[in-house]
């Protein structure tokens, strides 16, 4: 049975949060945390602005070139990940 999302009023308060969305600091420039929680949003909608205000660490970016102006979610957040542990 597929796990509850916390709801964000439940996140830990002692994490640092960030978002993935357009928008943040470039994913080569941001500066990330040891330990933290990342909240991605839908590629159509991206994330809720409640969701925007609950991140404490700030916004990361992937910056693209082109038409296109969004990635699948799943390659966004693999592309984020590495560039997270990379970081570590």
């Amino acid at each position: 049975m597929p796990q509850k999302k916390p709801a964000l009023d439940e996140l830990p308060q002692d994490m640092p949060v960030f978002v993935l969305e357009t928008g943040g600091t470039p994913i080569q420039e941001f500066e990330f945390p040891k330990k933290g929680i990342v909240i991605i949003g839908s590629e159509e909608l991206g994330v809720s602005p409640e969701a925007l205000s609950r991140a404490t660490h700030g916004t990361v970016s992937i910056p693209m070139t082109g038409l296109k102006a969004s990635l699948n979610v799943g390659v966004a957040f693999g592309i984020l990940m590495q560039a997270w542990v990379e970081s570590l």
